[in-house]
């Protein structure tokens, strides 16, 4: 996951930067830096992951 990717799915959620940080478990400077590119990785990482996987499906489901 890039940085586009993250900065994309938190505004699609309509997150603060803080709030992806809560739900992360890290500071808000860390979900700032992920933006700015900073590597990802580790359980942020798949936390991340399976965030936007259930993103896609809940919106998937909508649309059916």
């Amino acid at each position: 996951m890039d940085s586009n990717q993250v900065k994309n799915l938190r505004e699609r959620l309509g997150w603060s930067q803080s709030d992806m940080a809560m739900f992360l478990g890290v500071k808000q400077p860390t979900v700032f830096r992920m933006e700015q590119g900073s590597t990802i990785s580790g359980p942020t990482l798949r936390l991340l992951c399976l965030l936007q996987a259930q993103v896609e499906l809940t919106h998937a489901a909508k649309a059916a």
